[in-house]
């Protein structure tokens, strides 16, 4: 992915963060990461409910959720490719 490219999608991530209260530069580079490995649209696509969870789950942190999201991706992803 070209560097123009890559911060086209991470500026274009920040209204979608916003909605879940994901507002700091890490939380939104935390889920650009995830639009990269699942999708852009990941947060909507019925394949990865569980990603919908994580973002509205009210008992977790920004911080938590941002996380969170990253490393059930990242998994996701090795799991695919084992």
């Amino acid at each position: 992915m070209e560097t123009l490219e890559l911060r086209a999608q991470v500026l274009s991530c920040a209204p979608r963060c916003a909605a879940y209260g994901l507002v700091e530069e890490e939380q939104i580079l935390q889920f650009a990461a995830v639009t990269v490995l699942l999708g852009e649209h990941f947060d909507s696509e019925p394949e990865h409910v569980w990603a919908q969870d994580v973002l509205s789950d009210s008992e977790l942190s920004a911080e938590e959720r941002g996380a969170l999201l990253v490393a059930l991706a990242e998994l996701l992803v090795e799991e695919r490719n084992a």
